[in-house]
């Protein structure tokens, strides 16, 4: 039942943050303003800084749903990832100014949906549950950023904006489904291990119980 609810808070909290928390970044212009004003800081400044900030907190979210309760420091990992992606906006502009990050004429790399794939293809090779968590991440910047400019895989094709109602499916769903890939795969294999491990101990135990009779 507790397992229930955390879910369900968390899919209402996710979708809390794509709905109310894209609207005051990209919508209410009077918000960030006074933000910017109370800081003294630029309002480019601010609106990226709260837009990565919902890129971590969507991450983490995910994961959460992925996982729990199995979560220890990948909650952490989660959030870094989907946030530090936008770290290519200032190697493309080859600048630490805001204004010249957000200024590229194409987006940059790690925006790249193909490259992410390709990445993560790879990735499930070496390690599988890490190869999970770094899809989740990537992959909820990605919807996100594709619901005002679309995906973008590579050479191939960009897509137009995708529609609210898909991007906020997306997020919410995509974690369930990988969920159940995690737990049917990666968490029943690392139990079978344990209990194979255990079930080793005992036996060993019971040899030395006899022997010592």
């Amino acid at each position: 039942m507790k397992k229930i609810f955390i879910l369900g808070l968390t899919e209402i909290c996710l979708a809390f943050l794509c709905i109310v928390g894209d609207h005051y970044v990209f919508d209410n212009e009077i918000l960030v303003h006074k933000i910017s004003t109370f800081f003294g800081l630029s309002e480019r400044l601010i609106r990226a800084l709260m837009d990565n900030s919902i890129h971590a907190l969507v991450g983490l979210g995910s994961w959460l749903l992925v996982a729990y309760p199995n979560l220890s420091r990948q909650l952490i990992a989660s959030a870094f990832i989907s946030s530090i992606i936008d770290i290519d906006h200032f190697i493309s502009a080859r600048s630490f100014s805001v204004q010249d990050a957000v200024s590229l004429p194409q987006r940059p790399f790690l925006h790249n949906s193909l490259l992410m794939i390709s990445i993560n293809f790879v990735l499930f090779f070496i390690n599988k549950k890490c190869s999970i968590l770094f899809f989740i991440s990537w992959f909820s910047h990605h919807i996100r950023d594709a619901n005002r400019r679309g995906l973008w895989l590579g050479f191939i094709y960009t897509t137009r904006p995708i529609q609210d109602r898909i991007y906020h499916s997306l997020i919410l769903i995509t974690p369930l489904i990988v969920r159940y890939a995690y737990y049917s795969t990666y968490v029943q294999t690392s139990h079978d291990y344990f209990k194979l491990l255990f079930s080793y101990f005992d036996s060993n135990r019971n040899l030395e119980q006899i022997q010592m009779v």
